[in-house]
């Protein structure tokens, strides 16, 4: 199959966000208005996309097994980004099409039926797909993106929202340098001024997932798990806890049990690929039990109990609450920044299922 489409992101543009508005206050016990710190843009236009997908569906085995694979170059226009505005026009920020991302990725899809009988069912489905992504045309070479203190960017050549900011000085070997008293300090460029660069990269390499359906009588299992493998956090939190006046946390307490230099978590404190880690996590994202049967009350043809449990297991290595959350929400532009999120809450549900 073969399929090709343009479209216009109308959603991307809220009710009256290409003008400057006002925005509500209180004054003196009345309601009255004051400007917005975005300024208006009449000019602004959609996003547009373009995209071109082939694949190949096959199914052998009277369909018992079954592969799914799909290719796509997706190309937009206009991108929307917000820039951030000299203090002489009045206002902060100000929406703009700038610049054009492209998504080149692949997706697959396994399914099987290995048992199948009058009473033992097992369906298994597996997924997995990979994006690239890069973004081009900003006029100044990048744009800051807004909810990520500066540290997530779009520039041109690298994916969008990558992460950016200080990091270690380092020597030739990649072991962090210290000076006398035992400290690090951050890098220096060619001029002697402290650089930048990138230090993260939340977009995944990939991602997949791997279902189970099991039926045996009037008994239906079904177990899920989520994976998503290769992409990097800064956890703002953990920078926010170690700062000496929020108590240091875990890492001045490194330095209370001699692990580190005196002053080593202060002088640390501003080297922010410090705090990033590996967001790879695998999530237990469903285990379902349901149990029906034809009751011999009339009018009641079926009844079913089931028993739901969500998010109940997630297999990672991130000293944050849940490397699934964003401050951003979700705002495809910042991903990968935590901020004392709240994580994706582990849930139970019982339900009861009648048909008539």
């Amino acid at each position: 199959r073969a399929s090709y489409g343009e479209s216009g992101n109308l959603s991307a543009l809220a009710a009256y966000e290409r003008l400057s508005n006002y925005l509500p206050v209180p004054i003196n016990g009345t309601t009255g208005l004051v400007p917005s710190t975005r300024l208006g843009n009449d000019g602004l236009k959609p996003e547009r996309q373009k995209e071109l997908e082939l694949g190949l569906d096959v199914g052998m085995f009277k369909n018992r097994l079954g592969f799914e694979s799909s290719v796509y170059d997706v190309e937009v226009e206009d991108l929307l980004l917000t820039r951030t505005l000299a203090n002489s026009t009045g206002f902060e920020t100000r929406l703009e099409n700038v610049g054009t991302m492209t998504n080149k990725g692949m997706e697959l899809l396994v399914r099987a039926a290995p048992i199948m009988n009058a009473k033992f069912r097992w369906n298994v489905m597996a997924t997995y797909s990979r994006n690239r992504n890069e973004v081009n045309g900003i006029e100044g070479n990048q744009i800051a993106l807004p909810k990520s203190f500066g540290v997530s960017l779009a520039r041109n050549g690298e994916p969008i929202g990558i992460l950016d900011g200080f990091y270690y000085a380092r020597d030739a070997q990649g072991n962090i340098l210290l000076d006398a008293n035992g400290l690090p300090s951050r890098a220096l460029d060619a001029n002697g001024n402290v650089d930048r660069k990138t230090i993260g990269d939340p977009n995944p390499d990939w991602i997949g997932s791997l279902v189970n359906e099991l039926s045996y009588k009037n008994f239906n299992l079904r177990v899920q798990f989520d994976a998503v493998q290769g992409f990097d956090i800064f956890n703002f939190t953990d920078r926010v806890n170690s700062r000496s006046s929020f108590g240091g946390g875990w890492r001045d307490a490194q330095e209370l049990r001699g692990e580190l230099a005196p002053g080593y978590n202060n002088a640390a404190y501003n080297i922010w690929d410090r705090y990033i880690e590996d967001g790879s996590f695998v999530k237990l994202r469903e285990l379902a039990l349901t149990y029906s049967w034809q009751p011999k009350y009339e009018g009641i043809s079926n009844v079913a109990v089931s028993f739901i449990g969500r998010n109940l297991l997630s297999f990672d290595n991130y000293t944050g609450w849940d490397p699934e959350t964003s401050a951003s929400g979700q705002q495809n532009g910042v991903r990968g920044f935590d901020f004392n999120e709240v994580p994706i809450p582990r849930t139970w549900q019982f339900g009861l299922t009648l048909e008539f």
